[in-house]
């Protein structure tokens, strides 16, 4: 079986003779019936070949091993130099390695049976108490917990946490560490994520202090800014190079037409499923909005013949019911909404409007401004959008320039 994979005999050798030869043959069935591409199978042989020859120089057992050894395998391998993350790549030794790792658990190695760490067991708490209690969306939910993983690891060693090391001055320096990394629009990410797990910590019993007001606080105005948004003429510049079959793919015509037309957000779009549109009424349900907010929005007759000739012609077969799957083999859903966001610059690029800032948010801004310029009202903009305060969509009333000629006063001494 190995052999449709790797067409060197010696390196064929090296793979059948080594401490992971046992188990590749399985591992390969498993690519193969998950519909994995040939070169992602090459690179997942490479990766357990290697896992194994890490674990016998370390003196091993793969069934004795857990993930901490796995942890500690990717970190020898180093990252490589990167234009794109100041924290670099993984090497291809270590490509693909949670995929191996979860496949070789299906065959006993790994410690399958393992606890996890004291850090991986208040990850997990934390992350059902963002489930159950606080409501949060999958993606807020693994962003906070991400934070609370760094802090777990700031004060602790080999997996296991010193709460005594976490005071007050140790959390101010990681939120300032953490902010320094950041730009100004996405600095309340940190601090909210910590401050709200030291208040889990806090009703967990693990902390004695409410720690959570030794945060600084990050000061922000409301709607200081402009919302950045495309001109009507621009939309539909854009709206006719999607209807266009040779501009871009079946799939990314429909998702960009979701968000031109509808003022979607991209991560509502990913997370948009098969059952959710009811075509004898027309409407979209969107399920999995931003506080899991519900809302009905219609079908639009372009938006629907898009989904359909993606579905048709283009979208593989997949246990999974989300509409929207990645191109390649397997064919998983959208894990992030970066697929949609490039999706949506190329074609912005190809309609031509560029400019800092314009990317797929932008159509949700340009459904909203139109909307309220149109003459809709401002709760109905909210409604659209899916925003719980009136105040969230008062932003685009700036934008309302007719209607705010006709409430501004004279400049005092004339036009001068």
């Amino acid at each position: 079986m190995i052999e449709r994979y790797i067409a060197q005999p010696k390196t064929r050798a090296r793979f059948e003779a080594g401490p992971m030869a046992a188990w590749l043959p399985p591992l390969i069935a498993e690519l193969e019936e998950r519909r994995y591409s040939s070169e992602s199978i090459q690179r997942m042989i490479r990766t357990a070949d290697r896992l194994g020859r890490w674990l016998a120089d370390q003196g091993v057992d793969p069934f004795q091993a857990n993930q901490t050894h796995v942890a500690q395998f990717v970190l020898a391998q180093g990252r490589r130099p990167d234009k794109r993350s100041a924290h670099g790549h993984l090497p291809q030794s270590a490509s693909h390695i949670t995929t191996v790792t979860a496949l070789l658990r299906k065959q006993g190695l790994l410690g399958s049976d393992v606890i996890g760490t004291d850090i991986d067991q208040w990850a997990d708490r934390f992350s059902v108490h963002l489930l159950q209690v606080r409501g949060l969306t999958g993606f807020t939910k693994d962003n906070y917990v991400r934070y609370a993983r760094r802090l777990m690891n700031s004060v602790g060693s080999s997996g296991n946490i010193d709460w005594i090391l976490l005071d007050a001055n140790h959390v101010c320096r990681f939120v300032e560490r953490e902010l320094d990394k950041l730009s100004f629009p996405c600095r309340t990410q940190p601090v909210t994520a910590v401050r709200s797990f030291l208040r889990f910590l806090q009703l967990e019993g693990a902390i004695p202090s409410n720690l959570a007001n030794a945060i600084p606080r990050v000061r922000t105005w409301r709607h200081a800014d402009i919302p950045r948004h495309l001109q009507p003429e621009q939309v539909q510049r854009l709206i006719a190079i999607c209807r266009d079959p040779n501009m871009a793919s079946f799939r990314n015509r429909a998702m960009v037409l979701m968000m031109a037309r509808l003022g979607m957000r991209a991560g509502e779009v990913r997370q948009l499923c098969l059952d959710d549109i009811d075509w004898r009424a027309g409407v979209i349900h969107v399920r999995s909005g931003k506080a899991r907010r519900e809302r009905l929005l219609p079908l639009p007759e372009d938006v629907g013949e898009a989904v359909v000739a993606y579905v048709r012609e283009e979208r593989p077969q997949s246990q999974h019911r989300q509409i929207f799957l990645q191109t390649q083999a397997p064919y998983q859903r959208l894990s992030y909404s970066s697929a949609i966001c490039k999706a949506a610059k190329r074609l912005l690029k190809h309609a031509g409007v560029e400019g800092p800032g314009l990317a797929a948010h932008c159509w949700r801004h340009s459904v909203a401004t139109h909307m309220v310029r149109g003459g809709g009202t401002l709760q109905q903009a909210a409604d659209v959008l899916g925003h719980k305060a009136l105040q969230s969509a008062g932003v685009y009333a700036k934008l309302d320039d007719e209607a705010l000629l006709q409430v501004a006063l004279p400049w005092p001494g004339g036009a001068e």
